[in-house]
């Protein structure tokens, strides 16, 4: 009787294991079908049956990282790998916890006990790279991404990965390359697209760039890239201004090595219309007590150039992670995710300073805009921008032009007409190289106009 109770009670165990099982990998299953919430319903009752199970405790704390819930998954995934000590994959997830939230050396601490415990875990050596190419270690990254993908060469993310790396050392043909692969293996993957269409454009390939986007925007007709760049292609004449979507896109992506990247390129256009403002609110005898509106602040650079000289900036920009990097300037005393036409029509305070750097290259039609700084900048006010200088060429029918690099340059001509039909005075129009594109210096002016 005895040893029937036992056989009982261990055929009860094994039916309970194996449910559990099941019930995981459901949840599983769920989990990486996209169907988040009910996964996460789930892996919670899971969790109250077997709250000591790593493996439950890993794949849960991984949602939570994925669905933003980053104080409940540290707790989860750190629990998972105090259960089951050495478990690379358990490291791996940890490492990109504290990735996500910016502790690097934790990050590095952890994912490099990860490749140590698994010398062939690729993606451990690609979540690695990326903490280093986050605190800008190139070489380190390179070495990481270049291991991953002689580990798995089959996973485009990893040549995804190293074609970043690759593009921010400047080796632009062999991350071209490192995409090419990526599209390879994921014919049809959206991302995989628009990398590789992106550095074909930067490469000139001008046919290749356009089957790309041809290719995109069949699947996808309302991306907003491939549409820009696909009219800057083609030189579109009804092109007026880059659309928002676009240009939000552009710069969360751009927003946390922003400032590095400017200073590759020899963009110093804040810091030389700062140099020049001051002298001509002297004349006004109004050096004090400033107000400045920054349309289109990105991470604060202007901000941060004038946060002394004036008692209000507010600050104006599509992208919300590029504002997430001017608040930490302390410059500002508001900021707008707004695009720059629907913030100035309703804003209904006045400024004698209106700032608006590299900002116009993104704008063709400048009407509206002119209009608008005329409403809210006070008498005698500053408004001071900086443009692409268009060939008569180039311009002649609009006054602007959308180039192939996708960006809109102006007419000396076309900046001047609007000066004078909204009362402005051009103070200033200095000529400099805005910036480098393939090492070669675009030409650009600084205007300084008053009302």
């Amino acid at each position: 009787m005895q040893n029937t109770d036992a056989q009982a009670q261990q055929a009860h165990i094994r039916n309970f294991e194996e449910k559990f099982k099941l019930d995981l990998e459901e949840a599983r299953l769920l989990h990486e079908g996209g169907s988040f919430t009910k996964a996460e319903a789930l892996y919670q009752k899971l969790l109250q049956i077997a709250p000591e199970n790593a493996e439950l405790l890993h794949l849960f704390g991984a949602l939570l990282l994925q669905t933003g819930q980053k104080e409940r998954a540290e707790s989860m995934l750190q629990l998972a790998c105090t259960k089951a000590v050495g478990e690379p994959r358990y490291l791996n997830t940890l490492g990109l916890l504290y990735r996500h939230t910016s502790r690097v050396e934790e990050a590095l601490i952890t994912l490099t006990k990860a490749v140590k415990l698994a010398p062939d875990y690729a993606e451990a050596y690609s979540n690695r790279g990326l903490v280093y190419l986050q605190i800008n270690r190139l070489k380190n990254a390179l070495k990481d991404f270049k291991k991953a993908t002689e580990l798995e060469p089959g996973n485009p993310e990893l040549w995804t990965n190293y074609g970043f790396a690759l593009q921010d050392a400047g080796e632009v043909v062999k991350a071209h390359n490192a995409y090419q692969k990526a599209v390879e293996i994921a014919p049809n993957v959206e991302r995989y697209l628009l990398n590789l269409a992106a550095v074909a454009f930067n490469l000139n390939h001008k046919a290749e760039a356009i089957a790309l986007y041809t290719k995109i925007l069949k699947q996808n007709p309302e991306e907003p890239t491939a549409k820009h760049l696909m009219a800057s292609l083609q030189n579109s004449a009804d092109a007026h201004h880059v659309p928002e979507a676009y240009i939000s896109k552009l710069f969360d992506q751009y927003a946390p090595q922003f400032d590095a990247h400017l200073k590759k390129l020899g963009y110093y256009v804040p810091e030389r219309l700062a140099e020049l403002i001051p002298a001509l609110f002297v004349h006004q005898g109004d050096a004090q007590g400033v107000s400045l509106l920054d349309l289109g602040c990105g991470t604060g650079a202007c901000g941060q150039l004038f946060k002394e000289k004036c008692v209000k900036i507010t600050g104006v920009d599509i992208s919300r992670k590029m504002l997430a990097e001017a608040e930490k300037s302390n410059a500002y005393t508001a900021l707008y995710c707004l695009g720059l036409l629907p913030y100035l029509k309703q804003e209904k305070g006045v400024y004698t300073l209106v700032f608006a750097a590299d900002v116009f290259v993104y704008v063709g039609a400048l009407e509206a805009i002119f209009k608008e700084v005329t409403r809210v900048l006070a008498p005698q006010g500053l408004f001071a921008f900086s443009i692409e200088c268009a060939t008569t060429d180039e311009g002649a029918k609009k006054g602007y032009t959308l180039r192939q690099s996708g960006r809109f340059a102006h007419t000396h001509a076309y900046i001047k007409t609007l000066a004078q039909t909204h009362n402005m005075a051009v103070e200033v129009a200095e000529d400099i190289t805005v910036r480098k594109e393939r090492e070669a210096g675009i030409p650009g002016c600084l205007y300084i106009l008053r009302r």
